[in-house]
């Protein structure tokens, strides 16, 4: 059972944003630039949105919802 992951698409945004607040969500290309690599190899992937929670509540939710909408997580 090897289904693909999805994108986040608008309805996902908007509910990771009513949980973080619109200003810990990016998704502009200097922010998915930043959030790319973690500067140990030469890999790069461009992650859709890059989020900034600040609670393990707020974690715990998006990871939620990310694994109930099938959207990968790095």
């Amino acid at each position: 059972m090897n289904k693909e992951f999805k994108q986040p698409n608008e309805e996902d945004k908007t509910y990771i944003m009513g949980v973080l607040g619109a200003d810990r969500v990016r998704w502009d290309s200097e922010s998915i630039q930043a959030a790319a690599s973690d500067m140990t190899e030469d890999l790069v992937f461009l992650p859709a949105l890059v989020v900034f929670p600040e609670t393990t509540q707020e974690v715990s939710q998006i990871v939620k919802h990310c694994h109930t909408q099938n959207i990968a997580l790095s």
